[in-house]
């Protein structure tokens, strides 16, 4: 049977498995590769198929990828992508998976292209999409720009749910450092704070246009640990979300938002322009 050799070989046209044929690269992930497809199995419908790189593969990609589609099968609210088939490469035994075809951009690239008004809409949908994640037992582990998208309709969609878990203890291997909580760096437990924060950290990033800190890896996770980022020089509806970015990353546990419902009701109370859904 077909079978994947080099998934980053893969161009537009290729036959994929002997079902699928590529029609472009959607996104690509750290260990992933996700390409729009049709998929002649099914009468040719468009998938986006998500396939692990072979270059570079660690152990437990495989797990992780896994472990990815069932967490997104156990959620279904529009925050979230809908994936549709798991199978397995019958040469390499590999997983892959298809889901909806989103089209959109990150949560920087909608930023630059928006406003603050749609920025703090934005906000509103991702933190319905957490709270129904943290009600559903589990937490994100890598909330990161990247991994929010926005389609062209103006739906919010959590990505990458590849690491996400139970609460517990934490380890800065399952984020991004730019983004990592402190719970996370320090390996104690983590709860919503840890989603909340990397959500902060994200904001911040769209307000500053950098993440909240820079320099080695040593001195971003110090600061994470230690310092709040700079103040910004904001003003109107903007300072506002600036107030917002840092709540969400508040090191004292008084100034922070409990759960992600919480930061929602703040949001809608100061932004009246964030409608309830």
């Amino acid at each position: 049977m077909p079978h994947i050799k080099n998934p980053s070989a893969i161009r537009p046209g290729d036959r994929i498995l002997g079902r699928f044929v590529c029609e472009k690269l959607l996104g690509e992930g750290g260990m992933s590769l996700v390409f729009l497809v049709s998929d002649e199995g099914r009468g040719g419908g468009r998938e986006a198929l998500k396939l692990l790189k072979t270059k570079g593969m660690q152990r437990d990609w495989p797990r992780l990828l896994c472990q990815e589609f069932e967490n997104i099968q156990r959620l279904c609210h529009p925050g979230f992508v809908e994936v549709h088939e798991m199978g397995f490469d019958p040469g390499s035994g590999l997983p892959f998976f298809t889901m909806e075809p989103l089209v959109g951009t990150g949560l920087l690239q909608a930023c630059r292209d928006g406003g603050v008004i749609k920025l703090a809409a934005i906000l509103g949908k991702a933190l319905e999409a957490l709270d129904f994640l943290h009600g559903h037992g589990l937490l994100h582990y890598d909330l990161k720009p990247s991994n929010i998208f926005v389609t062209e309709g103006g739906r919010v969609v959590l990505m990458d749910l590849a690491l996400a878990g139970p609460p517990g203890r934490s380890t800065i291997h399952k984020g991004t450092p730019a983004y990592a909580a402190p719970v996370m760096i320090c390996r104690r437990h983590a709860d919503a704070w840890l989603d909340l924060y990397s959500l902060g950290a994200s904001l911040y990033h769209c307000l500053a246009s950098r993440p909240p800190f820079r320099g080695t890896i040593h001195q971003v996770l110090a600061g994470h640990l230690y310092r709040l980022p700079g103040p910004l020089a904001l003003w109107g509806r903007a300072r506002i979300l600036e107030r917002f970015a840092f709540r969400l990353m508040a090191k004292d546990p008084k100034e922070r938002f409990p759960t992600a419902a919480a930061a929602l009701t703040w949001l809608r109370r100061h932004r009246p322009s964030v409608p309830e859904s």
